[in-house]
């Protein structure tokens, strides 16, 4: 996850085989590695996420990125990796975003708030958002999560390119209305969606 965190056009599937492959003395083939991840997708361990070329959420390509819906695993398996505190906090952070959004996308069809299977997330050029959600009415929510003040250039950049409807700024705070985006707590992305003014 890690590895690929800027979600490349490249299957994920291949990615992590490339990974494993580099990692390991044992031959491992791309089938094994496919069969492996279905199986944690379908045991619901991790989630898939698919990739909105260039912000157009008619333009998805699947399974671009995975992420750990138990945020105990996530958090148990990052401090394996030696990743810096910051780095870690940033990744179960995230997860637990994902998780949180991978809520309303299993909600039945008929009750479900939003379009799709699974969140989404989006880069376009040299920029990147964490998540896309396209609503049942069609509102573009455009999700960026922080845990410390960090820089918004991509953010900046999907609301000025107008590809998203409404901004949201999901980090640890009690929330807030700002001039360009509303800012949320983490643990509300779910229950608070569709984000009402």
């Amino acid at each position: 996850m890690c590895n690929e965190k800027r979600g490349s056009g490249t299957k994920l599937v291949e990615v992590v085989t490339d990974i494993v492959k580099k990692s390991q003395k044992s031959l491992v083939s791309r089938g094994e590695v496919s069969s492996a991840i279905q199986w944690l997708i379908y045991s619901g361990i991790i989630g898939d996420c698919n990739l909105c070329n260039e912000g157009d959420v008619n333009y998805i390509i699947p399974a671009r990125r995975m992420y750990y819906i138990d945020c105990g695993i996530a958090s148990y398996v990052s401090t394996k990796t030696g990743l810096p505190t910051d780095s870690i906090e940033g990744f179960i952070t995230e997860n637990f975003v994902y998780s949180e959004l991978y809520r309303l996308y299993a909600v039945k069809y008929s009750k479900s708030k939003v379009k799709g299977d699974v969140p989404c997330f989006s880069t376009y050029h040299d920029y990147e958002l964490d998540f896309m959600v396209l609503a049942k009415d069609n509102t573009v929510y455009g999700i960026e999560v922080k845990t410390s003040r960090g820089n918004l250039k991509s953010l900046r950049f999907f609301i000025d390119k107008r590809l998203i409807n409404k901004v949201i700024l999901a980090e640890k705070t009690n929330g807030g209305r700002g001039e360009n985006f509303d800012t949320i707590p983490i643990y509300t992305v779910s229950t608070r969606f569709p984000y009402e003014s």
